[in-house]
């Protein structure tokens, strides 16, 4: 009867090593993949074209940068002629690029059975196909509309106002001018959400309502989503119309910036990236699509160690495995 050969102590803990790394980073890639899909407001490109061929790019600027709607329309016509000129039109009932502008500020909404002062964004084009809300009642608003007397409501707002969160129609006073709620939405927000402070009531209304009967200092986001037919190619387009780049204006390709290149270049500024060093003030979907950034970025530090542990012991495998063919080949010679 033959003798079962035992691993050794050396063998053990390779093995071990392995089923431990390879579990791990398993885990890992499973969390990271969890992870990217949380942030809704960095997957425009993904619910629009499941073929994929866009980008979302986004673009923030400071207080001081002046940043207006005239200045949109310009590049936007620039940006059809390079599509032309490319040849590339736009997919059989749909835009050929969809873009939004935002700002942040506060407003006075007044009902006849309160008043009170929320946070407030003001919109410019398709807001909410680049921030999804779960819609309660009524509809979300266009910032394209002609009516700029049009809200959105979370039903936290709807009930200090109303008692109720059903009041999709109904009117408030905003600067002392009527304008009505167009839709109330379930206030949704993730972990890193919470955190950058969209926990808190927030009423979303046009740029014009915002700009002219609340507070706002000015137009900080513009965020678009365009064909995308060789890697970078919206971006460029969009850095060279806007001129964005410097201290007054950041650009960022939401659609790419979860990819393993990306986070390795946020790896690479760690430290430095949270040092403020421009008067940027990002919006909270930014702040919390920031956060999730670093995140992911230590996921993937981990999952990077887990792989080379791996890739050792694979190196480690393949030398004693060569040296063992090696001596067995001199024993054959021998015999």
């Amino acid at each position: 009867m033959s003798k079962r050969r035992m691993l050794n102590r050396k063998q053990k803990i390779v093995l071990v090593l392995t089923l431990l790394s390879g579990a791990l980073l398993a885990v890992l890639s499973l969390s990271a993949s969890f992870v990217r899909s949380i942030p809704k407001s960095q997957l425009a490109a993904e619910r629009w074209s499941e073929t994929g061929g866009y980008a979302q790019v986004s673009v923030f600027y400071t207080e001081d940068a002046k940043a207006d709607r005239t200045r949109f329309e310009r590049f936007e016509e620039t940006l059809e002629a390079s599509y032309a000129e490319e040849g590339i039109k736009a997919e059989e009932g749909r835009e050929l690029w969809i873009s939004a502008a935002s700002g942040e500020g506060t407003v006075f909404l007044e009902s006849d059975r309160a008043r009170m002062s929320v946070n407030a964004v003001g919109v410019i084009g398709e807001f909410f196909l680049f921030h999804p809300q779960k819609l309660l009642y009524g509809s979300l608003i266009s910032g394209d509309s002609r009516r700029t007397d049009g809200i959105v409501i979370d039903e936290e707002i709807a009930w200090q106002l109303f008692g109720s969160s059903d009041v999709a129609g109904m009117e408030v006073m905003i600067g002392g001018v009527p304008h009505f709620i167009s839709g109330v939405i379930e206030r949704q927000c993730d972990a890193m959400e919470k955190k950058a402070g969209a926990d808190e009531a927030t009423v979303y209304l046009s740029y014009e309502s915002l700009s002219t009967y609340g507070y706002t200092p000015g137009i900080t986001c513009y965020e678009i989503l365009l064909p995308n037919p060789v890697s970078g190619y919206g971006k460029t387009l969009v850095e060279k119309g806007l001129g964005a780049g410097g201290s007054r204006a950041e650009l960022v390709e939401n659609s790419g910036r979860y990819s393993v290149e990306s986070l390795f270049r946020v790896v690479k500024a760690f430290g430095a990236r949270s040092m403020k060093t421009t008067k940027m003030s990002y919006p909270t979907w930014e702040n919390a699509a920031r956060g999730w950034e670093d995140v992911l970025a230590v996921l993937l530090i981990w999952q990077s160690v887990c792989v080379a542990v791996l890739l050792l012991i694979g190196v480690a495998l393949c030398v004693a495995g060569y040296r063992w063919i090696e001596r067995a080949v001199r024993q054959w010679r021998r015999e």
